[in-house]
Parts: C-alpha cells; structure tokens; sequence
C-alpha cells in the first residue's frame, strides 16, 4: 500500500492512476430518476476552483480553522470541504442535524474558527459566508480567468463536468496546502454540547491506513453525510481502490430508488446503516423483484447499530451477501469489519493495536493509528470505547454498550440521560420518575410516571423542555407529544437493589407502543 496521508494526496494519486474514471454518480431530479458522472479528473479540478475561491474570498492565514454548516449530501459540499483543505485551512464540519446557531456559534469559539461557510437554507440564521453551487464556482472562476488574465492562468478550465484537460496543480494560482486536519464532532451531546474531536495530520494518515482495508472496487452508494466521519472514511478508501459512488437523492431513500441505482446506476455494493437495511429486508418478503436484486449485490454492508439477529438470519439464508462494519467517530471513522457472508465476524484492520478487557470492552491502545485525542484517553493514554465484544471463531461479535448511549435509526447517538436529568428538572412538579428510550428508533421518546395523570401533561412537558431542545441535534429532540408515555407511579420495571428504572426493560416491554409511535415518523 502507498504510503498516503491525507485526503488530498489520496485524491491526487487516484487522479494519477485513475484520472478518467468515475468517482461520483449524481442522483438528478428527473422523471425518470437519472445520473450525472464525475471523474476522479473532473473532481479534483472542481476542488481546485474551490480552493482558488476560497483562499481569495477569505484571505487568512494558513492553518486557520473554517466551520462548515452544510447539507452534507450534495456534491458542492465535496467540493467545498476539499477545497477549504487545498486553500490551508482546517474544515470544522456541521450537518443539518445540528441546526441550532446558538451551539454552532459556541463549537466555533471553543475551535478558534475564524470564518464559517454555509449552505443557502441557512442564509440570515448566522453570519457567514454562503456557499457556492458548482455553477456558480464556475462563473467565478471564468470570470477571474477573464478579467484577471495576468493574475489567473488561462489554461484553468470549467469545474462542473468533465471537460478538463490540464492538471489542477499546474493550473491553480495558489499554492496547493497540506492538509491539516478535519474537525469532527460527536454524533451526541453531552453536558449539552457535542465534543469536538480534532483529527490531526497523522489522525488522518491513521484514517487512510484503516480505509484502504474497507472498500474494494465497484461502484456504492454512500452510507451518509459527508459531513459525518462515516462517509469521509468510505470516500477515503474508494478512492484508493477506483471505486465509484452514487450520491441518491436522499438518505434514506426508498426502495423505488434502490431498484433504478441497481438497473440503471450498475450498483454493486450497498453501504447503509442497519436500520434502513432492516426497511428493505423487510419489503423484500414481499417484494421478490427486489429480494433477486438485494441477492445480486456484491456485498450488502450495514453498520451503526446491529442488525436485528431475525433479519441477519433471514438475509443470510436468503443468499444476501451481509457484511458488518463498525467504527466510531472519536477513532476516526472504521475500526473493524467482517467477511462478507459473515456479518457476526468482526475483525480488527491490521494497522491498529486494540486490546479487549474482560467483560470485552474494546480498548484502543494509545500507540494505534486511529486513538482519539488526549483529552478522551485514559490516564495511560488508552481509549476506552465503552463497546462490548464476545469472542466468536476468528474474531468478534458486537454486544452492545456498556453505558446508557443509545444509538439511533441514522448511526447517530443520543445520551438519554442528560434528556432524564433535564426532565426532572423542569417538570420535578408534574413527574415522580423519568427513562427515555428509543434504541435504534428516529429519535427518543419519554417515559414518565406521574402520581395522578393531569390534562395537558404531555403538552406541558414538551413545552417546558422546548427551548433546551432547540439546542440538540435533530435525532436527540422530543417536540412532539406523542413522543411522550406517562404511566402511573411504580409502572416502569426496575432493578432490585437500587430501584433504578430498567431502560431495556422499558423498550421490550412496551414495543408494541413504541412501534405504533414511530410507524408514521
């Protein structure tokens, strides 16, 4: 394997090797759904054009951290997030499932950022630079080219199709940078605020070491936004192996969609979290044009949460190609994955250095590649995930946490205990007890028991926690009533020694509820 380090040199050596061929299928608006192609080529000189404007349009010194408040599906925001990398800046990256200013503000301050771009549906929410659309970068640049000629080389070309015939670097006005890091966030709040996590330059060598490991050639769909770690780690390793992926219309998309990125896109791998796998597991019972397409696939890859053992069993009985990933964002995205075929099989990539406790923690040592920041580490500078393994044949099988963090339908986490905490403090006069659950589920929902029920209650509860909830992530917020189960005084099931409420307990015992809740999210 090439010894690469960052994005950008992982893109330009694949432009090396690879140049002509397709990086990105763009879902278009059409009736009937069709796609635009992007080559390797065609991308890194759009990203050219985006570090020209950038650097011009910003003019700071490098190393300075930008926020990014984008979309996080669109093929700009690509665009966009290499481009900031190219100019000598360090992307802090936003998605839309944080859309509060207020905690996009106070990430910024406590980053040092000194400038934040963001998508148009933002515009007016926060001050900042509005980012442009490929058309748009490409009328700026020819309009540079044009009446800048002694400052501009004539010889850079348009960025939106793939029509370059001159290398971006020989082209670029600017000096191209290396890349300093990416700054993600955790998919969670904790003590009301999503922890940074910096990735450093050798986070991001550690990050291209693990990804050659997770993607093989052939064209995927993308598992999420690219503005969360997931995406970037699978983008990092398609572009090493020549891979092609097609960017839908929307995650999660429906099963009409999957059906033409099969016959009309010539999809071979199907990346997605477990919880929509399970949407389509289940429409294939009975769909069985579409169970003859999912057995077709080269892989079917899921991660986030585990998949259902029913759904694993009836997948694999089915002949569909199941293979399991797993990966947390505080380690820079995948840390192992399972044969295909064998999705219970997870196994570490060979360039980290785990170890497993006795109960079966995974613990990242503080010499592997992908270990988070000090600041998250133990006092021997190993990291302890809070995952728990069983030993199964030649490698390991996911068990669950060994904390409360709940992790949602998207992949994301919700820490329940900080929405229990907040509850009672807000409502202590209407509530005896509080648990939120919601595994897997779109978002939480609240358990509470009351000493004698009251009318209005539930809208009552979801008013007085309105404006704390205005400050999480989308998937962390109860807005609506329905979310909302009171019970009477010693209902919730509970441990024997402390009392404490049983949060699984919760979950099983009132399934039928909860899935009549979230059938219409």
């Amino acid at each position: 394997m090439t010894d690469l380090h960052t994005h950008l040199t992982v893109l330009r050596t694949a432009v090396n090797t690879h140049a002509s061929a397709i990086l990105f299928k763009l879902t278009l608006p059409t009736t009937p759904i069709s796609y635009q192609e992007i080559t390797y080529q065609s991308f890194l000189s759009s990203v050219s054009d985006s570090a020209i404007y950038w650097s011009n349009k910003l003019r700071l010194p490098t190393g300075t951290v930008v926020g990014l408040w984008l979309n996080g599906f669109l093929y700009s925001n690509y665009v966009h997030i290499f481009g900031i990398s190219m100019a000598g800046y360090i992307p802090q990256l936003f998605s839309l499932r944080l859309p509060n200013p207020k905690i996009i503000r106070l990430l910024l301050q406590k980053s040092g950022a000194k400038a934040v771009i963001m998508d148009k549906s933002f515009e007016g929410v926060l001050d900042g630079h509005i980012a442009p659309t490929i058309s748009e970068l490409e009328e700026y640049i020819l309009h540079q080219a044009d009446s800048s000629p002694e400052d501009f080389c004539s010889s850079q070309s348009t960025s939106s199709d793939s029509h370059h015939s001159s290398s971006p670097s020989d082209s670029c006005p600017i000096t191209p940078q290396i890349a300093q890091g990416i700054i993600y966030h955790t998919s969670g709040s904790t003590s009301g605020i999503p922890k940074i996590i910096p990735s450093s330059t050798s986070k991001l060598r550690g990050m291209v070491q693990k990804s050659h490991f997770s993607v093989t050639p052939g064209i995927s769909t993308a598992i999420g936004s690219i503005c969360h770690v997931a995406q970037m780690f699978l983008l990092l390793g398609g572009l090493q192996h020549r891979a092609t992926i097609i960017l839908p219309s929307a995650i999660p998309f429906p099963v009409a969609e999957l059906k033409i990125m099969i016959r009309e896109a010539g999809l071979q791998k199907l990346y997605l979290f477990s919880s929509f796998l399970s949407t389509f597991l289940r429409a294939a019972k009975e769909d069985k044009q579409l169970l003859g397409m999912l057995r077709g696939l080269e892989c079917v890859m899921y991660s986030g949460l585990p998949l259902p053992e029913d759904d694993v069993k009836y997948g694999l009985r089915e002949g569909i190609r199941l293979q399991n990933f797993y990966g947390s964002t505080e380690c820079g995205g995948g840390m192992m994955s399972s044969p295909i075929g064998r999705p219970d099989c997870l196994v570490p990539y060979p360039v980290v250095d785990y170890r497993f406790t006795d109960k079966g923690e995974l613990v990242v040592k503080k010499e592997s590649v992908d270990c988070t920041p000090v600041e998250l580490r133990d006092e021997r500078g190993d990291y302890w995930t809070g995952d728990l393994f069983e030993r199964l044949d030649e490698g390991w099988r996911f068990r669950g946490r060994d904390d409360d963090l709940m992790k949602m339908a998207n992949g994301l986490c919700c820490e329940p205990r900080w929405v229990e905490e907040e509850v009672m403090r807000r409502c202590q006069d209407l509530v005896v007890a509080c648990v939120v659950v919601g595994q897997g589920r779109r978002g939480p929902a609240v358990f509470v028991e009351v000493e004698r029920e009251r009318e209005g209650l539930r809208g009552t509860i979801v008013e007085r926690l309105r404006d704390w909830m205005e400050e999480r992530y989308l998937h962390e917020r109860v807005t609506e009533q329905r979310f909302v189960v009171v019970v009477k005084k010693g209902e919730l099931p509970r441990t024997e020694t402390k009392g404490n409420v049983r949060r699984k307990a919760v979950e099983e015992q009132w399934k039928g509820v909860l899935d009549e809740m979230y059938g219409d999210c």
